[in-house]
């Protein structure tokens, strides 16, 4: 994995997290991005467009536990592929030289 990809997923572990530290589980819960400390950016919206981070009407947010648990499941599951793809081309780069 490179060091980008790795402060990406350190960055979304961040907001997600933050979410969480402030129990913000539930519409009647949500905080907005400033009680959170956050800041509205690119991974803040990827988060909102997969649904894990869910926007009320008056502005606030509030993360789905479960939906942030099948994310980090997945992003597991894509890092995994990508790393037996690059190992598996290593090999055959060896095995043919």
């Amino acid at each position: 994995m490179s060091g980008e990809a790795a402060i990406i997923i350190a960055m979304q572990n961040r907001i997600m997290n933050r979410f969480m530290d402030h129990n913000a589980v539930s519409p009647e819960q949500a905080k907005t991005i400033e009680d959170l400390g956050l800041k509205k950016n690119l991974l803040f919206n990827k988060l909102l467009r997969r649904g894990v981070l869910v926007q009320t009407p008056d502005e606030r947010y509030y993360i789905i536990p479960e939906k942030a648990a099948q994310y980090k499941r997945r992003r597991r599951i894509i890092i995994l592929i990508v790393m037996a793809v690059v190992l598996a081309a290593f090999g055959l780069i060896v095995w043919l030289a």
